[in-house]
């Protein structure tokens, strides 16, 4: 097979098993509960139960106002609303990821080592998806 080809079908492949991380959504919460990093790393079902596992670690938080209050915070002085880009929500949870990692907030949940913030994107996540 050509490379041209492998690189091709290689492609189409891994959008056809990560159709998730196409949110076209508007809503400020489905924005929020993508945690971009972890879905390059690991597939739908994954995400899925590092969040059922999070919010059986930490209940008070797996409410939908509760975790969108949670994430938009500290968000560098900007207001995040539905009106929000995708890619802007996208670089200011990434930089909450990074200094929760430089803080020491991490959690441990089914074996991953993640910032809090990735944990509740994947509450989120399930709570969203009825998961």
């Amino acid at each position: 097979m050509k490379r041209r080809n492998f690189v091709k079908y290689a492609l189409i492949a891994a959008a056809a098993g990560t159709p998730f991380l196409q949110c076209k959504e508007s809503s400020l919460e489905k924005k929020l509960s993508l945690p971009q990093a972890l879905t390059r790393i690991y597939d739908e079902k994954t995400i899925t139960e590092i969040g059922q596992a999070y919010r059986k670690m930490v209940p008070g938080e797996y409410n939908l106002q509760k975790l969108e209050t949670l994430l938009k915070e500290n968000a560098e002085g900007k207001k995040l609303t539905s009106n929000t880009s995708f890619a802007e929500v996208n670089e200011i949870l990434d930089k909450k990821v990074q200094t929760d990692f430089v803080r020491g907030e991490t959690v441990i949940v089914s074996g991953y080592v993640l910032s809090i913030t990735e944990a509740r994107q994947c509450a989120l996540f399930t709570l969203l998806n009825k998961q």
